[in-house]
């Protein structure tokens, strides 16, 4: 399962080390350190860590055009490719993707998915949804 809130995340939006343990609070996370002081952290920066880390690793990943909506999008930790499909929504058959709709996302997105984005120069997740809602209406 997906865990937004890890001691990880908080290390790269807080760019300390120091980090003992989280508090998951209503609309915070409590940080707290090692010398024993800590401070609150929304949980909105933990959501834009998750996306930017997405988004980082896709760079490395290459899209080649399977068939009409589909596409191959090389792996980091396999050597065959994982399919990811853009339609109504973006499907990618990765763990991540399924855990993250597993974990009932409202958009699930993966890094193959980032990685097809940006070889379709969509540079937001938002860009891709308005464009695919015009093509409906």
């Amino acid at each position: 399962m997906i865990n937004i809130y890890s001691i990880t995340a908080a290390i790269k939006i807080l760019g300390r080390k120091d980090i003992l343990k989280l508090e998951v609070w209503a609309r915070v996370i409590f940080v707290k350190f090692a010398n024993g002081q800590g401070r609150f952290v929304s949980k909105n920066l933990f959501w834009i860590e998750f996306h930017r880390s997405r988004k980082e690793r896709a760079k490395d990943l290459t899209v080649g055009y399977y068939d009409r909506d589909l596409y191959q999008v090389s792996s980091q930790s396999q050597i065959d490719p994982y399919f990811v499909s853009l339609g109504d929504d973006i499907q990618c058959e990765c763990a991540d993707f399924a855990n993250q709709v597993k974990a009932k996302f409202r958009y699930p997105i993966c890094k193959h998915a980032w990685a097809l984005l940006n070889h379709l120069n969509f540079n937001s997740l938002s860009a891709y949804i308005q464009s695919n809602q015009g093509k409906a209406a």
